[in-house]
């Protein structure tokens, strides 16, 4: 399946389905995966090759790689893509597809040292927008930790609702949180 690359005023969104040495950092981050089940993982260019690989072959999830960006992108290729020249990294947004039921199920990891500053929440309305007008989904949702106030406002933002709670579901640092379903038509 082929992804399109997305353009908005800042950013690339290119689709992507080879390791990145910013995402495989960010992922081992502990403070930064604080709120994600992936704090229980440990990443490396192996695991992420295989699962960039499997989504590659199955078509699920899409995957865009997000950049920011400049008036002067290194003007090399990248020696991690090997494919074209490139804006500096900055996140990643993934949607899982189920076209049976037209409904995607959206999550996002943005750099900390590009945190707030509202990239997170130009990237995630272009993919919805994206995949709402070429892709035909009529339905979208996403879950997060209630502590997670970056995702929150990301959803807010964009016009979420919250469609239902698992309370007390995730024990982080020994405190008990729930994870909000979040959706939006």
């Amino acid at each position: 399946m082929t992804v399109q690359d997305i353009e908005t005023p800042r950013l690339l969104l290119v689709q992507n389905y080879r390791p990145v040495k910013e995402h495989i950092k960010w992922l081992n981050d502990a403070e930064l995966m604080r709120w994600s089940e992936q704090r229980w993982v440990g990443h490396d260019w192996e695991t992420q090759r295989r699962f960039l690989d499997k989504a590659q072959m199955d078509g699920n999830p899409l995957v865009w790689d997000i950049r920011m960006k400049i008036e002067n992108p290194n003007p090399a290729p990248s020696a991690d893509y090997g494919l074209r020249d490139l804006f500096p990294t900055i996140g990643s947004l993934h949607a899982y597809i189920n076209d049976r039921h037209c409904r995607a199920d959206l999550g996002i990891m943005i750099g900390p040292e590009f945190g707030r500053k509202g990239y997170g929440k130009e990237a995630w309305q272009a993919v919805c927008d994206y995949l709402r007008t070429v892709r035909g989904i009529e339905k979208f949702e996403a879950g997060c930790v209630n502590g997670n106030v970056g995702m929150v406002k990301i959803l807010h933002a964009r016009g979420w609702r919250v469609e239902g709670r698992r309370k007390r579901h995730f024990i982080i640092d020994g405190v008990r949180y729930d994870l909000i379903l979040w959706g939006a038509p």
